[in-house]
């Protein structure tokens, strides 16, 4: 099913952008992976591994270009192995989504509203996510257009306010990590990169597909070089082993920003952004998930889906999540193997086997060079 829908390709790379940066503020998996100091590399190094994911993505869209994730996986693999493979997708972006809103809920519960029990924020989030993702990937589109630049200043003012306050000699020595340690560092970071599938889904809404791709590209390498630098501002306030230790660790950065000693402690405007940023993922990953469970089964309307699955989400969430450790554990490994699997992996097996079946592509005439 293909919603009559377009967005531009700006709009898409504004989704990639905050998907990709914000959760540095929050959850920073490559301080968590054991880099220590050498934490800001590894997120340059992880650019690289999110490049590969996104090239074999790109090379099934563009062969396919009228065609989403879930229409050319049945047009490859047929029709009921497709299924199979379809309703995976949708299991997977179920899980990204429960995910998400238990890591709202927890940085809303552990940062700022402790007496609050987690499930009034769950239920909040699920409001607005069910109903931006019941109003069209159109309205998703403009609340990223809405954010990025809201985004991008806070990012600006924490760097410029928290840059005199880094002790450079932290982030030494650099490269002080075993290459293994690193390599791993860099998967765990470049597993955050859950938005491949995504942008599968909606490839033919996108009205200017030919240039796609070099925005992606250029997308991912802004987003390593803002982790990056988020990453040291961190390091380099904090040490290794207190970035460690602190959940959130961009949180906690902007606790300390001071402006001339008159604007102090700006980690609600952090909270702002974190908040609408997640609500924006997890509306994404819905409408993917309702998307694809309408394909599956032939439906014409997705819309009578979304609250049901939204409340499956939602008690997802909880079930899965009982507690702050359980979530981080579930970073640290299961979801970094999900995501591998479903963010490259099936890509790669589908364009093999289009390749070995000699799969006719449907561009006619459309060139993504």
């Amino acid at each position: 099913m293909i919603e009559p829908i377009r967005i531009s390709a700006r709009q898409v790379l504004y989704m990639l952008i905050l998907v990709r940066t914000v959760p540095v503020l929050t959850l920073n998996p490559s301080i968590g992976a054991g880099a220590a100091q050498d934490a800001w590399l590894t997120e340059l190094f992880a650019i690289g591994i999110q490049l590969i994911m996104a090239y074999f993505m790109f090379k099934l869209a563009y062969r396919f270009p009228k065609k989403s994730l879930y229409s050319y996986c049945e047009f490859i693999l047929g029709r009921y192995l497709s299924k199979l493979i379809n309703l995976g997708y949708v299991i997977f972006f179920i899980s990204v989504s429960a995910t998400l809103l238990n890591e709202l809920a927890q940085l809303m519960v552990i940062a700022f509203l402790p007496e609050t029990p987690i499930i009034v924020f769950i239920g909040m989030a699920i409001i607005a996510t069910t109903y931006a993702a019941r109003s069209g990937f159109e309205v998703i589109a403009r609340l990223s257009e809405l954010l990025f630049p809201l985004v991008m200043a806070i990012y600006l003012l924490g760097v410029v306010t928290s840059v005199m306050d880094v002790d450079l000699d932290l982030i030494k020595p650099v490269l002080a990590q075993p290459p293994e340690v690193l390599a791993k560092a860099s998967f765990v970071s470049a597993a955050g990169f859950m938005y491949v599938a995504a942008i599968a889904v909606i490839f033919p809404n996108i009205t200017n597909q030919k240039g796609m791709r070099r925005l992606a590209f250029l997308g991912l390498l802004l987003i390593g070089i803002i982790n990056s630098l988020i990453t040291i501002l961190v390091i380099g306030t904090f040490g290794p082993a207190q970035a460690k230790a602190i959940s959130f660790t961009g949180l906690n950065l902007y606790r300390y920003v001071s402006i001339a000693g008159i604007i102090e402690r700006l980690e609600p405007l952090v909270m702002v952004i974190g908040v609408g940023t997640i609500y924006l993922k997890i509306s994404i990953f819905l409408y993917c998930a309702v998307v694809g469970i309408a394909h599956v089964f032939g439906l014409k309307n997705y819309r009578p889906l979304v609250l049901p699955l939204g409340t499956i989400i939602a008690g997802a969430s909880i079930i899965m999540f009982p507690s702050f450790a359980v979530l981080t554990d579930w970073l640290a490994a299961g979801w970094v193997v999900q995501n591998y699997i479903f963010e490259l992996g099936i890509f790669l097996l589908l364009l093999l086997v289009a390749l070995v079946r000699n799969v006719p592509d449907t561009r006619r005439g459309f060139h993504d060079e």
